[in-house]
């Protein structure tokens, strides 16, 4: 270039010194004017710059971090769905299980009450049928007076003597509390049913005896027994109210009327 320079006329190399200060006056002046009337412009525009990449910079690791979490909140979710649906199952496992297993106790626990109502039931049944032959060979009789120191074994001998029975007595005694002005019913016991049913199937003889008519002899019933008895007797008394010239009375359980009539 410098040889060039040397080699050129020097109208030339002015030419191009004119052109070269006009361009520095159009373009480097202006900018070396402001550099010079605020030194820092360049330092701020370059500082300004740098902001906006590192805000720009932030931004975009904003985003990248918010894309992070929702990719993580998403896993999240997804395992907690496939950790409750195992769950579910588990329960649903377990509530099978244990309705199958109440279900089963429930069977037996059902199977042990009815086996226990059973033999609750059995027993009673052996108790009612042992009480019953107990009672077959007893009877009762009402209308024996009561006396202070009686024998009452021999009395009641004397009173089935004279309905024409000589059974052997085995044990006799008064039914229930002393009451003043009252005589207690007497419960005479037989070595067997047979006995009971022969000295109560004559007992209607006693009517016929002077000293006995009060007296009149009935099975060893229970207290039920006596409240079905005692409701049959009130029902034959008031049929024979409504029919004077009927003959009613009590076999098996029901109030009869007889075939025959009093005229």
């Amino acid at each position: 270039t410098i040889d060039v320079l040397k080699k050129a006329p020097k109208d030339e190399i002015c030419s191009w010194v004119r052109v070269l200060v006009a361009a520095l006056s159009c373009h480097a002046v202006p900018l070396l004017q402001d550099f010079i009337e605020d030194p820092d412009a360049a330092r701020i525009q370059k500082l300004r710059e740098e902001k906006i990449g590192d805000q720009a910079k932030i931004i975009e690791l904003q985003k990248q971090i918010i894309d992070e979490r929702e990719v993580q909140v998403k896993k999240i979710q997804e395992t907690v769905h496939e950790e409750v649906k195992s769950v579910q199952k588990e329960m649903k496992s377990y509530s099978s299980v244990l309705q199958k297993e109440i279900k089963t106790q429930s069977t037996q626990f059902q199977e042990n009450v009815a086996s226990v109502v059973t033999a609750k039931k059995l027993g009673e049944a052996v108790k009612q049928v042992t009480e019953k032959e107990e009672r077959a060979k007893n009877a009762v009789l009402f209308g024996v007076t009561e006396e202070k120191n009686e024998v009452l074994e021999s009395k009641v001998k004397k009173i089935l003597q004279s309905a024409g029975q000589k059974p052997r007595i085995v044990h006799c005694s008064r039914l229930g509390a002393v009451k003043a002005g009252a005589s207690r019913p007497v419960k005479v016991s037989f070595a067997n049913p047979t006995v009971a049913r022969e000295v109560l199937r004559n007992g209607k003889k006693l009517k016929n005896v002077e000293d006995c008519r009060q007296i009149f002899i009935c099975p060893d019933r229970t207290v039920e027994e006596r409240k079905t008895q005692k409701e049959l007797v009130a029902q034959m008394k008031q049929l024979r109210t409504e029919n004077p010239g009927a003959r009613y009375s009590i076999r098996n359980g029901q109030v009869m009327r007889s075939e025959t009539s009093d005229t």
